[in-house]
């Protein structure tokens, strides 16, 4: 942590049911950008169907959602708030898209996430490589095949 409690850089990647405007977050990763350091993980369950175009990109489906044990996204929102809205820097593959999820899911379980503008949102190719240098702290070998954070 930095001054003030606020986070250096982070790495966010997200997977979602889909792309529409209904679709929500299913999983979210964050990294930190300076070590790398696995900070935060977790799958969510979401209240829309899981698009099959989805699984396919993602290989998240509900039986591992329920394997996974994920938990409704107002629980994952509480842990993940603390970092997305410290007003640090946000790095992901493609922030318009994992922003606009993020609040679309918080928009459907009636979750103010005005927060998310706190923070500064970039856009970084190299999320992708250290998402999978630390995802097998979170994902067992099996789901590690199936999902990428």
């Amino acid at each position: 942590m930095q001054e003030n409690n606020r986070p250096g850089p982070i790495i966010l990647d997200v997977e979602t049911t889909g792309l529409s405007l209904s679709d929500q977050v299913i999983q979210v990763c964050l990294c930190d950008h300076k070590d790398r350091r696995l900070m935060f993980h977790s799958f969510a369950m979401p209240t829309v169907p899981i698009h099959p175009n989805a699984t396919r990109r993602n290989g998240i489906d509900w039986q591992l959602l329920e394997q996974a044990n994920a938990r409704p996204w107002p629980k994952v929102w509480r842990d993940l708030a603390d970092f997305l809205g410290a007003g640090g820097v946000v790095y992901s593959y493609c922030w318009p898209f994992d922003k606009r999820m993020i609040k679309q899911t918080c928009e459907a379980h009636g979750i103010d996430c005005s927060m998310l503008n706190d923070s500064t949102w970039n856009n970084d190719i190299e999320w992708n490589n250290i998402a999978r240098q630390n995802e097998s702290k979170f994902v067992s070998e099996q789901q590690r095949k199936q999902t990428g954070c």
